[in-house]
Protein backbone atom coordinates (compact mmCIF):
# COMPACT_ATOMS: atom_id res chain seq x y z
CA UNK A 1 0.00 0.00 0.00
CA UNK A 2 1.23 3.27 -0.96
CA UNK A 3 2.50 6.02 1.57
CA UNK A 4 0.81 9.40 2.00
CA UNK A 5 3.69 12.10 3.15
CA UNK A 6 2.64 14.00 6.47
CA UNK A 7 2.84 17.38 5.00
CA UNK A 8 -0.02 16.48 3.42
CA UNK A 9 -2.15 15.01 6.10
CA UNK A 10 -2.31 18.89 7.86
CA UNK A 11 -4.51 21.13 6.40
CA UNK A 12 -7.29 20.75 9.09
CA UNK A 13 -4.80 20.96 11.91
CA UNK A 14 -3.18 23.34 10.69
CA UNK A 15 -6.73 25.63 10.70
CA UNK A 16 -6.89 25.32 14.21
CA UNK A 17 -3.25 25.79 15.39
CA UNK A 18 -1.92 28.30 12.74
CA UNK A 19 0.53 29.72 15.07
CA UNK A 20 2.35 26.10 15.56
CA UNK A 21 5.23 25.47 13.51
CA UNK A 22 4.56 22.70 10.93
CA UNK A 23 7.30 20.43 12.58
CA UNK A 24 5.48 20.51 15.79
CA UNK A 25 2.33 19.13 14.28
CA UNK A 26 3.97 16.41 12.04
CA UNK A 27 5.47 15.46 15.31
CA UNK A 28 1.79 15.66 16.95
CA UNK A 29 0.26 13.49 14.23
CA UNK A 30 2.75 11.07 13.70
CA UNK A 31 2.62 10.35 17.83
CA UNK A 32 -1.46 10.16 17.51
CA UNK A 33 -1.44 7.66 14.62
CA UNK A 34 1.62 5.63 16.75
CA UNK A 35 -0.95 5.72 19.61
CA UNK A 36 -3.91 4.81 17.15
CA UNK A 37 -2.26 1.81 16.18
CA UNK A 38 -1.22 0.72 19.53
CA UNK A 39 -4.67 1.16 21.22
CA UNK A 40 -6.81 -0.35 18.29
CA UNK A 41 -4.61 -3.51 16.38
CA UNK A 42 -6.07 -2.01 13.51
CA UNK A 43 -3.50 -1.38 11.05
CA UNK A 44 -2.20 -5.03 9.74
CA UNK A 45 0.26 -6.11 7.11
CA UNK A 46 1.48 -9.40 5.95
CA UNK A 47 5.16 -10.71 7.31
CA UNK A 48 6.85 -13.87 6.73
CA UNK A 49 9.95 -15.77 7.46
CA UNK A 50 11.52 -19.19 7.36
CA UNK A 51 12.37 -21.51 10.47
CA UNK A 52 15.87 -22.83 11.53
CA UNK A 53 16.99 -26.18 12.95
CA UNK A 54 16.47 -25.97 17.24
CA UNK A 55 15.63 -21.81 16.90
CA UNK A 56 13.12 -20.67 18.72
CA UNK A 57 12.96 -17.15 18.27
CA UNK A 58 12.52 -15.35 15.16
CA UNK A 59 13.05 -11.75 14.59
CA UNK A 60 9.65 -10.88 12.67
CA UNK A 61 10.39 -8.72 9.13
CA UNK A 62 9.00 -5.51 9.01
CA UNK A 63 6.57 -5.55 6.27
CA UNK A 64 7.84 -2.13 4.63
CA UNK A 65 10.65 0.76 6.10
CA UNK A 66 7.74 2.41 7.53
CA UNK A 67 6.21 0.07 9.94
CA UNK A 68 6.93 -1.01 12.83
CA UNK A 69 5.67 -4.97 14.30
CA UNK A 70 3.95 -4.46 17.71
CA UNK A 71 2.11 -7.64 18.00
CA UNK A 72 0.79 -10.65 15.85
CA UNK A 73 -2.64 -11.25 14.35
CA UNK A 74 -2.53 -14.68 13.13
CA UNK A 75 -0.41 -17.06 11.83
CA UNK A 76 0.38 -20.16 10.06
CA UNK A 77 3.30 -22.80 8.95
CA UNK A 78 3.30 -24.18 5.48
CA UNK A 79 4.53 -28.02 6.13
CA UNK A 80 4.80 -28.70 2.50
CA UNK A 81 3.00 -27.80 -0.21
CA UNK A 82 -0.52 -29.46 0.27
CA UNK A 83 -0.57 -29.03 4.35
CA UNK A 84 -0.62 -25.61 6.25
CA UNK A 85 -0.84 -25.60 9.88
CA UNK A 86 -2.29 -22.66 11.91
CA UNK A 87 -0.51 -21.45 14.91
CA UNK A 88 -2.16 -21.15 18.01
CA UNK A 89 -1.23 -18.20 20.48
CA UNK A 90 0.27 -19.76 23.36
CA UNK A 91 2.57 -19.28 26.18
CA UNK A 92 5.52 -19.91 27.13
CA UNK A 93 5.54 -20.48 30.38
CA UNK A 94 3.50 -23.41 29.84
CA UNK A 95 5.84 -24.70 26.76
CA UNK A 96 7.64 -28.18 27.75
CA UNK A 97 11.66 -27.51 28.10
CA UNK A 98 11.99 -30.66 27.57
CA UNK A 99 9.88 -31.30 24.95
CA UNK A 100 10.01 -35.29 23.62
CA UNK A 101 11.91 -35.38 20.78
CA UNK A 102 10.37 -36.99 17.72
CA UNK A 103 11.25 -36.94 14.13
CA UNK A 104 9.16 -34.08 12.97
CA UNK A 105 9.32 -31.35 15.60
CA UNK A 106 6.87 -29.14 13.67
CA UNK A 107 5.50 -26.22 15.73
CA UNK A 108 1.95 -26.05 16.61
CA UNK A 109 1.49 -22.90 18.70
CA UNK A 110 3.84 -19.58 19.10
CA UNK A 111 4.14 -16.14 21.52
CA UNK A 112 4.60 -12.85 20.47
CA UNK A 113 8.23 -11.63 21.93
CA UNK A 114 8.87 -7.61 22.29
CA UNK A 115 9.88 -6.22 20.31
CA UNK A 116 8.86 -7.48 16.97
CA UNK A 117 9.91 -11.24 17.73
CA UNK A 118 7.91 -14.69 17.94
CA UNK A 119 8.96 -17.68 19.66
CA UNK A 120 7.79 -21.22 18.13
CA UNK A 121 6.63 -24.16 19.86
CA UNK A 122 7.81 -27.07 19.01
CA UNK A 123 11.29 -26.00 18.30
CA UNK A 124 11.51 -26.67 14.82
CA UNK A 125 14.62 -28.91 13.56
CA UNK A 126 14.48 -28.19 9.33
CA UNK A 127 12.82 -25.36 7.49
CA UNK A 128 9.60 -23.90 7.22
CA UNK A 129 7.99 -21.40 5.85
CA UNK A 130 5.59 -18.90 8.32
CA UNK A 131 3.32 -16.55 7.03
CA UNK A 132 1.92 -14.09 9.74
CA UNK A 133 -0.31 -10.92 9.41
CA UNK A 134 1.56 -8.82 11.85
CA UNK A 135 0.11 -5.79 13.51
CA UNK A 136 2.12 -2.62 12.91
CA UNK A 137 2.17 0.90 13.58
CA UNK A 138 3.98 3.85 12.04
CA UNK A 139 8.23 3.89 12.76
CA UNK A 140 8.89 6.96 15.67
CA UNK A 141 10.59 9.07 12.73
CA UNK A 142 8.60 8.07 9.52
CA UNK A 143 7.80 10.31 7.29
CA UNK A 144 4.66 9.21 5.85
CA UNK A 145 1.59 7.57 6.82
CA UNK A 146 0.25 4.54 5.21
CA UNK A 147 -2.33 5.28 2.99
CA UNK A 148 -5.00 2.83 4.42
CA UNK A 149 -4.82 4.24 7.39
CA UNK A 150 -5.69 7.47 6.37
CA UNK A 151 -8.40 6.00 3.97
CA UNK A 152 -9.97 4.55 7.07
CA UNK A 153 -9.49 6.28 10.18
CA UNK A 154 -7.75 9.83 9.32
CA UNK A 155 -10.53 11.41 11.75
CA UNK A 156 -8.66 9.28 14.48
CA UNK A 157 -4.95 11.04 14.08
CA UNK A 158 -5.88 14.63 13.52
CA UNK A 159 -7.74 14.28 16.97
CA UNK A 160 -4.90 12.95 18.57
CA UNK A 161 -3.04 15.46 16.59
CA UNK A 162 -4.94 18.29 18.37
CA UNK A 163 -4.53 16.67 21.64
CA UNK A 164 -1.59 17.97 22.02
CA UNK A 165 -2.03 21.13 22.62
CA UNK A 166 -3.47 20.50 26.08
CA UNK A 167 0.44 19.27 27.32
CA UNK A 168 2.48 21.70 26.07
CA UNK A 169 1.74 24.21 28.64
CA UNK A 170 0.53 27.69 27.17
CA UNK A 171 2.03 28.39 23.82
CA UNK A 172 -0.57 30.93 21.33
CA UNK A 173 -2.18 27.85 19.68
CA UNK A 174 -3.22 26.28 23.08
CA UNK A 175 -7.10 25.86 23.90
CA UNK A 176 -7.59 23.09 26.72
CA UNK A 177 -11.26 23.06 25.95
CA UNK A 178 -10.66 22.70 22.36
CA UNK A 179 -8.47 19.41 23.88
CA UNK A 180 -10.56 17.75 26.02
CA UNK A 181 -13.19 17.75 23.46
CA UNK A 182 -10.78 16.10 21.08
CA UNK A 183 -9.46 13.83 23.05
CA UNK A 184 -12.78 12.51 23.23
CA UNK A 185 -13.43 12.30 19.87
CA UNK A 186 -10.07 10.20 19.78
CA UNK A 187 -10.65 7.88 21.97
CA UNK A 188 -14.01 7.22 20.65
CA UNK A 189 -12.67 7.00 17.45
CA UNK A 190 -10.47 4.59 18.74
CA UNK A 191 -12.78 1.94 20.47
CA UNK A 192 -14.86 1.92 16.91
CA UNK A 193 -12.01 1.16 15.11
CA UNK A 194 -11.23 -1.40 17.81
CA UNK A 195 -14.53 -3.06 17.25
CA UNK A 196 -14.38 -3.11 13.22
CA UNK A 197 -10.71 -4.98 13.74
CA UNK A 198 -12.60 -7.38 16.16
CA UNK A 199 -15.93 -7.50 13.68
CA UNK A 200 -13.31 -8.17 10.61
CA UNK A 201 -12.14 -10.85 12.17
CA UNK A 202 -14.98 -12.50 13.45
CA UNK A 203 -16.44 -12.21 9.58
CA UNK A 204 -12.91 -13.43 8.33
CA UNK A 205 -13.34 -16.54 10.77
CA UNK A 206 -16.55 -17.42 8.95
CA UNK A 207 -18.32 -18.79 12.02
CA UNK A 208 -21.20 -21.71 10.30
CA UNK A 209 -23.27 -23.28 12.87
CA UNK A 210 -24.88 -26.71 12.12
CA UNK A 211 -26.98 -29.12 13.57
CA UNK A 212 -25.23 -30.93 16.99
CA UNK A 213 -26.04 -33.79 18.72
CA UNK A 214 -26.43 -32.53 22.54
CA UNK A 215 -25.79 -28.24 21.94
CA UNK A 216 -28.26 -28.24 19.23
CA UNK A 217 -25.20 -26.23 17.20
CA UNK A 218 -21.46 -27.19 16.14
CA UNK A 219 -19.51 -23.76 15.67
CA UNK A 220 -16.68 -24.32 13.04
CA UNK A 221 -14.07 -21.73 12.79
CA UNK A 222 -11.33 -21.22 9.87
CA UNK A 223 -9.05 -18.41 11.48
CA UNK A 224 -8.18 -16.10 8.88
CA UNK A 225 -4.46 -15.41 7.84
Amino acid sequence: MAQVPLAELLTDITLLCREAPGIVLQGAYLRAARMFCGKTRWLQKPSAFTTEADKVVYTIPPPDDFTDVIGIHAASLTEDSTKINVLTEGYSGEWDPNQVADTSRVPDSYQYVPEGQMALYRTPNQAWQVNLTAVVQPKRDAPSIDATLVIAWDNAPRAGARVYRRHRGRPPWADKVEARAQEAKFVGLCNQAHMSMQRGFNAGAQTTDRAGSSSGAIRTRILPI
